[in-house]
């Protein structure tokens, strides 16, 4: 008996940990340009937020046993909202992504996210968007748990070429997910100013 309950704990104290971001992940949007605030971006009218970006993915690869060469047909889709939320990875089906938050700096369109509850793990990425026009998107960098820097964006063009050289067009869609439900707008920490994540907090 006293085997099975230390296992049951043992058990929820993993389970516990794989369902919340890690500290630094936290930390990462508190105190960071990541932090959200309900003020609108004002940049927002340099890109659409009625919909999603997908990227469509056509390049070839090994994959298989035995082992073959096939082309990849997958699609990659980017929901921008106009509060400044984000969601990388966008399922319009299941209504299923990865949450964040983004900004725009002049031509530049940079977002962070971290995987939903319940992964397995807590990671955090990075990935910004290089802004065409309105309607297309370019994806110029990327990264895992570290702040995106010059040499990653290097690093990532060079090692990602055909990805890099792939343009992302808007797509209209009407049914996406209600901000106010994610996940993570209803963590403090995810706020810039822990005030008006209360007053957000009371009026729902």
């Amino acid at each position: 008996m006293k085997i099975t309950i230390v296992n049951l704990i043992f058990w929820v104290s993993i389970f516990a940990l794989c369902c919340h971001p890690s500290r630094q992940s936290r930390d990462s949007f508190t105190f960071s340009k990541y932090c959200y605030t309900a003020t609108n971006n004002q940049e927002i009218t340099k890109i659409y937020s009625k919909g999603y970006y997908s990227f469509h993915d056509s390049t070839y690869g090994m994959s298989g046993y035995p082992s073959r060469l096939t082309l990849s047909n997958s699609y990659y889709n980017y929901v921008f909202y106009a509060d400044g939320q984000f969601i990388m990875n966008f399922d319009p089906i299941l209504h299923y992504g990865f949450r964040g938050s983004y900004f725009i700096n002049e031509d530049t369109v940079k977002a962070q996210f971290v995987e939903p509850l319940h992964s397995m793990s807590s990671n955090k990425g990075e990935i910004w968007f290089k802004i065409i026009d309105k309607n297309t998107l370019q994806r110029i960098g990327f990264t895992w748990d570290e702040p995106m820097s010059d040499a990653d964006l290097k690093r990532y063009q060079s090692k990602n070429p055909k990805e890099f050289q792939t343009y992302g067009n808007f797509v209209e869609y009407d049914s996406l997910p209600d901000p106010n439900k994610s996940w993570l707008k209803k963590r403090k920490w995810f706020w810039c100013d822990e005030k008006e994540y209360r007053v957000w907090r009371k009026g729902k």
